[in-house]
């Protein structure tokens, strides 16, 4: 496969060096001569396109489409950077200056649109973290410069939060500063250009009175993961979270979650390729939230039923309960209810001083085997209350 890219770009690259040697101060050569390569660049920037798109057309393998355009990729940078005669020198990129420098800035022109219709037509195939040409750069920068000028302005002038307006607003103006300074990767150049043109499209929509939340889903649809977006959407469903109830507090981090799930992406751009998705990160976060806070709900819950199914102590035994059940049931004093459920009822409600959790079968099974011994206990316990009755209600 490299030796089919070298081929296609073979003649591309000759007439480039027939420019370079024909526009040399010591070569003696004429204005025809001249424009007739220029005319053969443009020419053969026309068959690298179709070739391109012959390929895409194809070629099946992701694979294999990957390597064949980041290898384009590759070869055009490394030839822009040589024969845009570009430098970067004390933190400054410098354009060069010559004889026929505006012909050269002709044919670099068409090299850079050749650059931007392979971003265009085949960016998610390519290599994007290979440092741009700073040609390229500077070209992509006269372009963007004039809307990123517009967009600060709009975003100064707009009602959004101070912590997300700031954060932008260091993003793009950074940008537009270190553009001229620093070589950037393709992959910034390119994430630059589509913030740009997205943001500038949400200012353009009317505004609904929640435009804080529009600029918030644009830049989730954007993959905008920069550090301070991220703490800023973290705090502000914090602020909303402190406002409500724990119910309600559930409900709101699974509706963000949901709109996450919802996230379409515009491109397979992101602000930083190395770190994880806005998405991803946000998701992991909402759902830590979601337990803590289900875990808050359930504990509440089970304190609430602690204080309303508070236990009776009682101080008898497990037999003696037992015992006074019989009797109560045997006179009928109660009613619509069956032996089973009686038992549950009463274990569920009481403790003793020997045992905390009573249960029904244990119930159950000294109803059922009540002993003589037990009997006259109970009845001493019945005779000290019918001896309180007679002291409190029929004095002698």
């Amino acid at each position: 496969m490299q030796a089919l890219l070298q081929h296609e770009l073979k003649n591309m690259l000759e007439l480039l060096d027939q420019f370079e040697n024909v526009v040399d101060p010591n070569a003696c050569c004429s204005i025809t001569e001249i424009q007739f390569l220029k005319e053969e660049v443009v020419k053969a920037c026309q068959r690298a396109r179709d070739s391109w798109a012959l390929a895409a057309f194809n070629v099946e393998s992701e694979y294999c489409l990957e390597r064949y355009f980041s290898f384009q990729l590759q070869v055009l940078t490394d030839r822009l950077n040589t024969f845009s005669g570009y430098s970067l020198n004390n933190n400054i990129i410098k354009a060069p200056h010559g004889s026929h420098d505006e012909t050269r800035q002709m044919v670099l022109l068409e090299l850079h649109e050749l650059l931007d219709h392979l971003h265009q037509y085949f960016g998610r195939y390519l290599d994007r973290s290979l440092i741009s040409p700073l040609s390229y750069q500077q070209y992509k920068l006269a372009h963007y410069s004039c809307r990123g000028v517009t967009l600060i302005s709009l975003l100064k002038n707009s009602r959004i939060d101070y912590k997300l307006k700031n954060c932008l607003l260091v993003y793009v103006s950074q940008f537009l500063k270190r553009a001229a300074q620093f070589s950037f990767s393709f992959g910034y150049i390119f994430y630059f250009e589509l913030f740009l043109q997205q943001m500038l499209l949400v200012f353009q929509e009317p505004d609904t009175g929640n435009q804080n939340r529009q600029i918030m889903d644009k830049l989730m649809e954007l993959d905008f993961n920069h550090l301070k977006f991220l703490i800023y959407r973290y705090e502000s469903i914090k602020a909303e979270l402190n406002l409500k109830p724990l119910v309600e507090q559930l409900g709101l981090l699974k509706y963000e979650l949901l709109l996450l799930s919802t996230c379409q992406y515009e491109s397979h751009l992101s602000y930083d390729s190395k770190s994880p998705s806005i998405n991803h990160m946000l998701k992991g976060w909402l759902k830590e939230e979601i337990i803590a806070v289900e875990t808050s709900i359930l504990t509440a819950e089970e304190n609430a039923r602690g204080i309303q199914h508070k236990k009776i102590f009682l101080n008898l035994s497990v037999a003696h309960i037992a015992c006074l059940i019989r009797f109560f049931h045997e006179v009928k004093l109660f009613s619509g209810i069956s032996l089973t459920d009686l038992f549950k009822v009463v274990a569920a409600n009481h403790t003793t001083k020997r045992q905390e959790t009573i249960s029904w079968s244990s119930l159950s099974k000294e109803y059922y085997s009540i002993t003589q011994i037990t009997a006259a206990t109970v009845r001493d316990i019945l005779q000290k209350m019918i001896t309180q009755i007679d002291h409190d209600f029929f004095p002698k």
